[in-house]
């Protein structure tokens, strides 16, 4: 028997939906099961499986950010250093996802 492969978190796209019983899931191309989302006391299931569908656009996303940025030095001052924040945060966002 093989081993599965975990070399990072399965591709995109991803669509939010429901299944036969009414349960939200997120799916991913192949139309399987990436997550099954419950409910909350809240009541935002469907808000949260669309931000689970979410997850590979954003990952990219973020990686691109990341790679347009890279190390370049930036001035500490007003709008530049809410992006050197956002630059951080995308950063460790991207860590978190591909658990780094």
């Amino acid at each position: 028997m093989s081993k599965p492969s975990d070399d990072g978190p399965t591709h995109g796209p991803w669509r939010a939906c429901l299944d036969h019983n009414g349960r939200h899931e997120v799916r991913g191309a192949g139309s399987y099961t990436v997550a099954t989302v419950f409910h909350t006391p809240d009541g935002r299931v469907a808000a949260n499986a669309d931000l689970i569908s979410a997850a590979p656009d954003l990952l990219e996303a973020l990686k691109e950010l990341d790679a347009v940025l890279g190390d370049t030095p930036m001035p500490d001052c007003g709008t530049m250093n809410r992006l050197i924040t956002a630059s951080s945060n995308a950063r460790a966002a991207i860590a978190k996802a591909v658990q780094q």
